[in-house]
């Protein structure tokens, strides 16, 4: 398992380089489109939706939303931040108090907002700047690692122990200490950065990679809820593509919006 996750990561991380540095806009928008389809698929089939025109139908309201979100980012930004201060509550609430989520008239409309703001944040972050994106990927992606390797080594202390068994406090501190400096490592490569930035940038890195762990946290209540170990196979040692994606589905919203707040991208 260990083998796989470490190959994996490794070809996800030279895809990641390849497509955010070297491809054009459009190009990447249709690939991150269609990895964002792909995790649509894997999250319909929670709600157990098996005939062509209920999956085909769900992907059109998908893309015409993502559509409508790149045309209005700052009021997706902002829907999606109260949208994941919402799933903080259900996550607070006991296990079978949860149990709606299930309910294809929620699973639904908390894919679409778990994933449409993804889209148009990688998007715009894409087209304002390589280096910040590649900052956030790199954050993130270096602590789910983190959080891996130290809690599979030392982890004794349960995080979430009901959603997430693996998952220790240990295991966080990892997360925050690795993804923190292989995220400020980038942060290196951005032009006009004083110290103090860059001790601003250590800190909000962290808070990134806690709200992280929301967006993990978050998808592995709805797949326990609907009885499901993995979103998906594709990806060996991860699982699926919204198993890859649920830590980023959390935080680029609010980074894409705090870049834009701040004046670093338009």
């Amino acid at each position: 398992m260990h083998s796989k996750r470490i190959i994996t990561g490794f070809i996800l991380g030279l895809l990641a380089i390849w497509s955010v540095f070297f491809w054009p806009n459009y190009d990447f928008e249709l690939l991150c489109a269609l990895l964002i389809s792909w995790a649509a698929l894997e999250w319909i089939s929670f709600m157990k939706l098996t005939r062509w025109w209920q999956q085909g139908l769900s992907l059109i309201i998908l893309w015409a939303l993502m559509y409508v979100g790149c045309r209005y980012d700052i009021v997706t930004y902002y829907i999606s931040i109260a949208f994941w201060i919402a799933a903080s509550v259900i996550l607070l609430l006991p296990f079978e108090k949860s149990a709606f989520i299930k309910k294809p008239q929620y699973l639904l409309p908390v894919g679409l907002l778990t994933l449409v703001p993804t889209y148009v944040a990688v998007v715009n972050l894409h087209q304002g700047s390589r280096t910040l994106l590649f900052y956030l990927i790199m954050l993130v992606c270096f602590g789910d690692t983190g959080a891996y390797f130290v809690g599979t080594k030392w982890g004794r202390h349960k995080l979430f122990p009901i959603l997430s068994p693996k998952k220790s406090v240990e295991g966080l501190i990892g997360a925050l200490v690795i993804g923190s400096i292989a995220g400020i490592g980038v942060i290196f490569f951005v032009p006009n950065q004083a110290l103090f930035n860059y001790v601003m940038w250590f800190i909000f890195g962290m808070f990134l990679i806690l709200v992280s762990v929301l967006g993990d946290v978050f998808e592995s209540l709805v797949k326990r809820q609907c009885n499901i170990k993995d979103s998906g196979n594709i990806l060996p040692g991860h699982g699926g593509m919204m198993d890859r994606l649920d830590s980023l589905t959390s935080t680029l919203p609010i980074f894409a919006l705090a870049c834009i707040l701040f004046g670093y991208i338009q």
